[in-house]
């Protein structure tokens, strides 16, 4: 399948950026609002699924997506380094970063503390669960433990980008009300 980069590029933006600030803002009923967070959490694990397990070549043009199974299965050796690409640092930096978003939003912002530790371990788990299904299938990955230390980063950037967004939003909206109180 060919995809413009383009179009993936403004398609991450919009889902990684606008859309669960969008949600945050304005649905108002929890229910809807849980819900609407789950189908963005469900299409967000769609895409990390394809991202992770599938093989994605980019150039400036096109972006071609494919799933290569013809490997061994547990047969790979795990890289215990933090020697990576920059373009595979800043992935890995960025990949995680809606978990992190969604944990802000369904905690509410009631305990930051907390809730950045959850974030936390949430990039790790989940850091982690990747690098073992690239580590058992045969699919042509690399597993590095350096990944899982950059999503657990990716998750409380997103977690942090939320909550000063949020946080910011508040303080404006406080001002806006009191100048035409």
């Amino acid at each position: 399948m060919k995809i413009a980069t383009w179009v993936v590029i403004v398609f991450l933006s919009i889902f990684y950026v606008a859309v669960p600030l969008v949600v945050l803002f304005c649905v108002k009923d929890d229910k809807k609002f849980r819900r609407v967070m789950w189908i963005l959490l469900s299409l967000f694990f769609a895409v990390l699924f394809v991202g992770v397990l599938g093989k994605i070549d980019i150039n400036q043009t096109w972006m071609n997506i494919g799933f290569d199974f013809s490997g061994e299965w547990c047969q790979k050796t795990i890289n215990w380094t933090f020697k990576t690409t920059k373009l595979d640092r800043v992935i890995n930096l960025l990949m995680l970063m809606p978990i992190g978003e969604a944990v802000c939003i369904f905690s509410k912002r009631k305990n930051i503390k907390w809730g950045f530790v959850i974030a936390v371990l949430c990039g790790a788990l989940i850091g982690g669960l990747i690098e073992t299904l690239q580590f058992v299938l045969p699919v042509s990955r690399s597993v590095q433990i350096s990944d899982v230390v950059f999503n657990m980063i990716s998750s409380a950037i997103g977690y942090l980008f939320v909550s000063v967004v949020y946080y910011l939003a508040m303080g404006i909206k406080c001002l806006i009300h009191n100048k035409k109180a």
